[in-house]
């Protein structure tokens, strides 16, 4: 339905060998002698994407430890205005709550087990 080719060949227990093709073997068949330019073609695309993949992987690796580094609580103070203080403070007590609330959780999780 999709104008693709396909040729599977499997091996029972039995040594036993099954195939299917489709459209046919013939049709499969020289679809790879055209030359190994389609095969190497696609064997350079595929590794072209694993290195791409790879490099992104260590960019978005790397993105994520520089924001480990960065958290709110990290700041310096030094330099802020009243304002700000003030506000840096109730982050800290919401953090602090949120934080002790948590721990309850997990002993009263702890102690059903």
């Amino acid at each position: 339905m999709c104008g693709s080719e396909l040729s599977i060949i499997v091996q029972s227990p039995a040594k036993k060998f099954y195939a299917f093709h489709s459209p046919s073997v013939e049709s499969t068949r020289r679809r790879f002698d055209m030359g190994d330019v389609f095969i190497d073609d696609a064997r350079t695309e595929y590794e072209e994407s694993v290195r791409m993949l790879e490099e992104k992987k260590k960019e978005v690796i790397g993105t994520a430890t520089n924001r480990e580094r960065e958290f709110w609580w990290d700041h310096q103070i030094e330099g802020m205005d009243p304002q700000e203080l003030e506000g840096y403070l109730e982050s800290l007590e919401s953090l602090r709550k949120n934080v002790s609330s948590r721990i309850e959780e997990m002993e009263k999780l702890s102690d059903m087990i």
